[in-house]
This record gives structure tokens, C-alpha cells and sequence, in this order.
């Protein structure tokens, strides 16, 4: 039977965010990716993990804009792969 309880602690909290990340993903990926339900799942996770961790999402934001400045993304199929 499913419970909602509150966790013991930041870390059971921040492995408990990682499991539903994992879970959001395969969801995404079951939708054919498709379904922006299944993204926005994925993100507020990842928002609700950062925010549990202690990183603001605005530090998160910042970083992301700089990698893609000194780096660029993916959305071209370029993929950096380490050997």
C-alpha cells in the first residue's frame, strides 16, 4: 500500500530525487519522446533535487549558459564522448 511519509534525512531525500530522476527518464523515453508532461516531470525532479542539495537554480541556470557558450550543446548531434 502506498504512504506518504516524510523522509529521515537530506540524504535518504536527495537518493530517494535521484530514483524518481531515473524513473522520469525512462518515462520520457517509454512516451517516444514526446510527451512534455514526462519532461516537466523530469525537471521540477531535478529542480526539487538542486533545491535539496543546497544550489540554487539561478547558480544552475549560469552554469548551463556557460558550458553552452565555451561548448555548445547537443541539439546538433555533436556529442563530446570520452575514450
Amino acid at each position: 500500500m502506498d504512504q506518504l511519509r516524510f523522509v529521515k534525512n537530506t540524504d535518504e531525500h536527495l537518493a530517494l530525487l535521484r530514483e524518481k530522476l531515473c524513473e522520469e527518464g525512462d518515462e520520457i523515453a517509454a512516451s517516444s519522446y514526446a510527451d512534455p508532461v514526462e519532461y516537466a516531470d523530469a525537471l521540477q525532479t531535478l529542480m526539487d533535487m538542486a533545491e535539496t542539495a543546497g544550489i540554487p537554480w539561478e547558480t544552475i541556470e549560469q552554469a548551463r549558459l556557460g558550458k553552452l557558450a565555451d561548448r555548445g550543446g547537443f541539439l546538433g548531434g555533436l556529442v563530446y564522448q570520452v575514450d
